[in-house]
């Protein structure tokens, strides 16, 4: 009955997770086959907040980590599920929490070019300047794949334009290699 849980919260059947639920499924089973998923983390990949707001009040572990580390809020902001990032900020979940590659849901988001969510975050207290292991940053990592309206939102929350990578790379140097002439403007702008 554990995965028709998680296959009722991947095609976000709120009756059917209710009815699971009820008959005392357990709600932080992982499923080894869906690399260590939760039926939380699939319905936040999904985007299905309803769901989210179920599993939660019905005793999910809204910082489950899947194979990767990834919390549900990691990867809903990965996947730019905004209602589903709201729903898990307001329930509680960590906007800091990071994955074995010391991403963080912020991070993602900034990759990936979801401003509203990324903005959201922000808001609710993401560390703008965090580092993963790799030494990248969400203005590196937004400069690299060219998301300049995602470049001015981290700046406009006070991205340090100064840091480096740990080879010594600037967020201007990675936009400049990558040929992405209006980020490097406007990150030439920003120094002070």
């Amino acid at each position: 009955m554990q995965a028709e849980l998680f296959g009722a919260a991947a095609y976000g059947n709120l009756e059917a997770v209710q009815a699971l639920l009820r008959q005392g499924v357990d709600v932080n089973w992982v499923n080894e086959k869906e690399y260590d998923m939760t039926a939380l983390h699939v319905a936040a990949v999904q985007g299905h907040p309803l769901v989210v707001k179920e599993l939660v009040a019905n005793g999910a572990n809204i910082e489950a980590r899947n194979k990767n580390g990834n919390t549900p809020l990691i990867d809903a902001a990965l996947k730019g599920h905004l209602e589903v990032v709201q729903a898990l900020l307001d329930l509680g979940a960590d906007v800091n929490a990071r994955n074995e590659w010391d991403d963080r849901a912020h991070m993602c988001a900034s990759w990936e070019g979801h401003l509203d969510v990324l903005k959201l975050l922000l808001a609710h207290g993401a560390d703008v300047n965090a580092m993963n292991t790799e030494g990248e940053f969400a203005l590196y990592q937004a400069s690299c794949v060219g998301h300049i309206e995602v470049v001015r939102s981290l700046l406009h929350a006070g991205a340090d334009v100064h840091l480096t990578t740990k080879e010594g790379i600037t967020a201007e140097a990675r936009a400049a290699a990558k040929e992405h002439p209006d980020i490097v403007a406007l990150l030439s702008s920003s120094r002070p």
